[in-house]
């Protein structure tokens, strides 16, 4: 029997937050607003005098509450976790590869990203000058 795909994504959250609780948490943080799309659904229907069936309001406000809440616990211990406050031993699996944080391994260092630049090699042959010179005048 096949599940649905909400409940078999709702199994599967269950299902890695207790076998990868602290990674689960730092994903959620860029997982943003997940749970308040849920709760925006049942909502604005509201407004144009609809009232959907209560069991399916409370299932959708139990899954989305527990998204929400789930999201903000996350966003909060992600921003602990950068700051290394805590889990330092593990790493963000979503931020593992930030675009600030050095060269990209697609870029080529022998081609400059500005067309009038200095490519890789030039700049490291001009800190070789520099760092002789400075030697010299000491």
């Amino acid at each position: 029997m096949r599940i649905p795909r909400p409940f078999a994504d709702v199994v599967a959250l269950v299902r890695d937050l207790v076998a990868w609780p602290r990674e689960v948490v730092l994903v959620r943080a860029h997982h943003r607003w997940t749970g308040a799309l849920y709760l925006v659904a049942v909502s604005v229907p509201a407004l144009f005098g609809w009232q959907p069936q209560p069991v399916f309001t409370w299932v959708v406000l139990a899954i989305g509450g527990t998204s929400l809440a789930l999201d903000l616990f996350g966003t909060v211990a992600h921003v602990a976790w950068h700051r290394d406050r805590i889990w330092q031993a593990i790493e963000c699996p979503s931020c593992g590869d930030d675009p600030d944080d050095g060269q990209d391994p697609d870029d080529d260092p022998d081609v400059p990203d500005d067309p009038h630049g200095l490519t890789l090699a030039d700049r490291e042959w001009l800190a070789s000058i520099g760092a002789a010179a400075e030697k010299a005048g000491r």
